[in-house]
């Protein structure tokens, strides 16, 4: 074993072992030793035990390089142009990354893996490092070791083999690689056109834009390698636990295991009171927010990233189906598999509320297996006025063809469906707030507490 204990400056990097020792590389790892000509980990200038805990956390059997040290641009420093508006802490990572690829640029670097402080490395690290490493395609450029996989609505990680995935776009940054000057600078580039940057999107979001751009040279492996340790984040301030995201693998077998509920029926049709209702009894209906007057078809107790998935599948206003039915089944169970991790030891029962899901009913048997089913009884013309109110831009032709299709795939989804299912006319939601709410306790088999029955009373007097 080789000790170093003197603090090696070399530019802007440092090199403080921390106590930590690293092995003569034999035959087999001198490959990776050199595979990497700079391995950099990013951390605050005034948060030195972040350092020290992430030197203590390195493999025994570390095959790369040495980590050098990189100061992190603190951003509550830094002057902030005005086009940023993710926050302080988030331009000091965008700033702290790019100085990083630009400094490979100048010092002539071919090839670089970045770790952020909180990276945590998994067990069996380096035996599921080859095993990656070796099925890797030669045209390989930029790595993820860790992150998440994102927008699966959108696009899904594709095997290039058994340990190989071409993702489609990866959030976080706190480990990943890149080899050759090409590939550099067109990172680089991609994170200097400034006019393409969305609001309030961070370094790694942005970075998501140009991976959704690359047919080859990026990929992943079946499963993350390096995680994220718990603690308070630089970038947003607020705490968070450790966390091992979803690889490849586990994103296209997802598991749901537990209860689920869906609210159907049509725009305008009442359905938005159930899934009030069912927020206030307790069940966990998503990012819940109810805004009055709105001219947004969602802004309802909805969850934001169900209706965007909704959307994926049928385009508005006519609703065209964009999606076979097999690939509506896995995305709606990713979803639910995603809830359910959200919620687990918080809530026993998930639910699912857009007027889109009246077109899913089969989909969701197999998706969310064997769900229960609110349906809401309106009468289409009284459906029909509402909507043609507030159009959110259709035309009205498409108001009046939305509203009777979604009413007659609820209407043949009801006396066809082995589920169990409870249909709730509208007016008992206007007039009988308390049959409604034992009716809903029943059928979901739920005793919530009788502050929560009171609530949901009241939200449906209220409405």
């Amino acid at each position: 074993m080789i000790t170093i204990k003197a603090t090696l400056h070399i530019g802007n990097y440092f090199f403080q072992p921390g106590g930590c020792e690293f092995p003569v590389v034999g035959r087999q790892q001198v490959d990776f030793y050199k595979l990497f000509d700079r391995v950099v980990v990013i951390t605050l200038f005034d948060r030195e035990d972040r350092w020290f805990d992430f030197m203590r956390r390195l493999p025994s059997d570390w095959p790369f390089r040495p980590p050098l040290r990189f100061m992190a641009r603190d951003g509550r420093k830094m002057t902030i142009p005005v086009w940023w508006t993710a926050g302080e802490g988030a331009w000091g990572c965008y700033q702290s990354h790019t100085a990083i690829l630009e400094d490979c640029i100048n010092d002539g670097i071919e090839s670089v893996l970045i770790l952020e402080d909180d990276a945590l490395f998994l067990p069996n690290f380096v035996a599921d490092w080859n095993a990656f490493f070796n099925q890797l395609p030669s045209d390989w450029q930029y790595l993820y070791l860790g992150g998440q996989h994102i927008e699966l609505e959108s696009g899904l990680p594709q095997a290039v083999s058994e340990w190989v995935y071409r993702p489609f776009n990866v959030n976080r940054a706190h480990a990943y690689a890149v080899k050759g000057r090409p590939m550099i600078k067109r990172i680089l580039n991609h994170l200097h056109d400034t006019k393409n940057w969305k609001a309030d999107h961070h370094f790694d979001h942005h970075l998501g834009e140009l991976h959704k751009k690359m047919n080859t040279g990026l990929y992943a492996p079946k499963q993350w390698l390096i995680g994220q340790t718990g603690g308070m984040s630089n970038i947003n301030l607020k705490s968070q636990p450790p966390r091992k995201f979803r690889g490849a693998v586990e994103v296209l077998n997802p598991q749901v295991d537990m209860q689920f509920i869906a609210v159907l029926g049509p725009y305008c049709c009442g359905a938005n009171l159930v899934a009030g209702a069912l927020h206030h009894l307790g069940v966990s209906m998503g990012i819940a927010h109810h805004t009055s007057g709105t001219a947004e078809p969602h802004a309802a107790y909805e969850c934001s990233s169900l209706t965007r998935l909704c959307k994926r599948l049928f385009q508005e206003p006519w609703l065209l189906e964009q999606l076979p039915f097999d690939k509506r089944v896995l995305l709606l169970r990713i979803w639910a598999s995603d809830r359910c991790e959200e919620i687990r030891d918080k809530r026993q029962i998930v639910g699912g509320n857009h007027a889109m899901l009246s077109l899913l009913g089969r989909e969701l048997e197999v998706a969310w297996n064997q769900p229960k089913f609110i349906l809401v009884d309106h009468q289409p013309e009284a459906v029909l006025d509402t909507l043609a109110t507030r159009r959110w831009g259709w035309p009205l032709e498409a108001c009046i063809q939305v509203t009777r299709v979604l009413q007659e795939e609820c209407d043949r989804f009801r006396n066809t469906t082995q589920c169990s299912t409870l249909t709730i006319p509208y007016a008992s939601l206007k007039s009988d707030s308390e049959s409604v709410v034992t009716q809903i306790c029943e059928f979901l088999e739920y005793t919530p507490s009788p502050q929560s029955i009171l609530n949901a009373k009241q939200f449906l007097d209220q409405e």
